[in-house]
């Protein structure tokens, strides 16, 4: 009977059919990895999906959306499968990833020439994929350095990404390694040397369906045993003879040297990359306040009213704490900043101990947080600060003083260049006084022109009245007279000249404005 039991069980499995698993796959596009065209989904994921799905005898059911709405939907378990999803452990939170490693790959940065390293990205839009890993470690590396970007979250496609660079919506975006060499020539782009962020690519499932990315896993290691194997074909159709190296031969010596090495070879590394941290730091904060004092200059240039000229050179220094500009004019004071308003005379600052230490000697003063005079007004707001004077000279006068605080300790660099600011608006405040007295004079040499044509118009009247009446009543004495007369003309006619001279002379004057 047993054996009878057990052929009959074998002609049922046999005669009834195998029911197909359904399996939802989410696609978006990325070519060569992964994309939709003609109603149709290819790429190399697709490539290795359809051949697993054939072998395990699923039936897949493919979605095309956005990366973006597509992963909400795997997280949401509205689908099963998601290729060409780059791991993050933030992402294996939410989502299960296979063990197999389809294709490395990494971000870079596409944009217009002008562009050599991160720093250039200072002060730029960039546009990237919304949720795209290559995307969020960007944002965190321009923060790291302390640039200052705005960033565009594009719902859509790395395609729609440099749509956005090209219509000048942004003024780099974020693409793939991959994506980028294949597509960033066609929207008139050029690859940066900025690449970062390498990542492994699988596939991915919401948790609970592990038992798919089991079955990829499965057979994508038989596959890249085999070198015949369309695994290696695909390879060579999409991405054009790609050799797979999940890590770089470079970090397998390098992994090999840090083997060897002691803990004092460790140290030394860690050391060094914390210097050039610190370096590179350095660098974004002495570029930053080279843009501050070019602003500033540009301000020299155009502000002719002094009082608006500190003011404004005040709010561009308004990245250091407590900052204090006071200018020593011939009016009186003009002072802007923390705690200028208690600031009326230049007697006033006496009681700001480490401004005066710094106008008695007539050098930058740089007083610690533990040096800072006692009893200064500066211990309350900013004595926990390093805090620093510069007097403002020019032609060995004080014109002014610039005093500033700072959480971390300036560089030689930035020091160096507060100082030349400090002389520049030392000039600016020469040049504008220069200036207000070229205003006085030429407002003076007015009135006196004036006054000397009315004066020849009130010599002129009454000489010729005098010749007049001389000539009808005084007959005897009327040549005398008009000798006389004659004399005081050509004085008369002297000032003319000389009123002539000071007209050119005013002229010449407004135009040296």
């Amino acid at each position: 009977m047993k054996p009878a039991f057990l052929t009959l069980i074998l002609l049922i499995f046999l005669i009834l059919p195998v029911t197909a698993v359904d399996v939802k796959v989410g696609v978006y596009n990325n070519p060569p990895l992964v994309f939709y065209e003609n109603g149709e989904a290819k790429g190399l994921f697709i490539d290795i999906l359809e051949y697993v799905a054939k072998k395990e005898g699923w039936k897949i059911e493919y979605v095309h959306s956005t990366f973006p709405v597509l992963l909400d939907k795997l997280q949401k378990g509205e689908i099963d499968l998601m290729p060409d999803v780059a791991y993050s452990q933030e992402r294996a939170e939410t989502l299960s990833f296979g063990n197999e490693t389809v294709i490395s790959n990494w971000g870079v940065v596409c944009g217009r020439s002008g562009i050599d390293s991160i720093l250039d990205l200072d002060g730029l839009t960039i546009a990237g994929v919304k949720d795209d890993v290559y995307f969020e470690n960007l944002k965190e590396l321009t923060r790291s350095f302390g640039l200052e970007c705005d960033f565009v979250d594009v719902v859509g496609d790395y395609g729609d990404v440099l749509e956005a660079v090209k219509n000048k919506k942004a003024d780099v975006g974020v693409v793939s390694r991959l994506f980028g060499e294949m597509y960033c020539k066609k929207y008139g782009l050029k690859m940066t040397p900025i690449v970062f962020s390498p990542v492994e690519l699988k596939f991915a499932s919401p948790k609970g369906k592990e038992h798919l990315l089991r079955a990829i896993d499965f057979h994508l290691a038989e596959l890249k045993n085999n070198s015949g194997s369309i695994y290696y074909s695909s390879l060579d159709k999409w991405v054009g003879g790609y050799e797979e190296e999940e890590i770089p031969k470079w970090v397998y010596i390098g992994f090999s040297i840090l083997a060897v090495v002691s803990i004092f070879a460790l140290y030394k590394e860690y050391y060094i990359k914390k210097e050039l941290k610190k370096r590179e730091r350095q660098l974004i904060r002495a570029y930053r306040l080279l843009k501050r004092i070019s602003r500033i200059n540009e301000l020299m240039l155009k502000e002719k009213d002094l009082d608006t000229l500190v003011r404004k050179s005040v709010d561009v220094l308004g990245d250091y704490l407590n900052v204090m500009v006071v200018v020593f004019s011939d009016d009186g004071v003009v002072a802007y900043g923390g705690g200028a308003r208690t600031i009326k005379s230049r007697e006033d600052l006496s009681k700001y101990l480490c401004i005066k230490g710094a106008l008695d000697s007539m050098q930058m003063r740089h007083y610690p947080p533990e040096r800072h005079p006692r009893n200064c007004p500066h211990v309350d707001a900013g004595g926990r600060f390093h805090s620093y004077v510069f007097p403002m000279m020019y032609e060995g006068k004080i014109r002014g003083v610039m005093a500033i605080q700072s959480k971390s300790r300036l560089t030689g660099r930035e020091v160096r260049l507060l100082e030349t600011l400090a002389e520049d608006i030392a000039f600016a405040v020469h040049s504008i006084e220069v200036e207000r007295e070229k205003d006085l004079v030429l407002k003076q040499l007015d009135k006196n022109i004036r006054h000397m044509m009315t004066l020849v118009d009130r010599i002129r009247n009454p000489l010729t009245a005098i010749r007049g009446f001389s000539e009808m009543f005084c007959q005897n004495v009327f040549e005398k007279v008009d000798v006389q007369i004659e004399r005081i003309l050509d004085i008369v006619r002297k000032v003319e000249e000389s009123w002539e001279e000071s007209e050119n002379l005013k002229e010449r004057l407004k135009k040296t404005r």
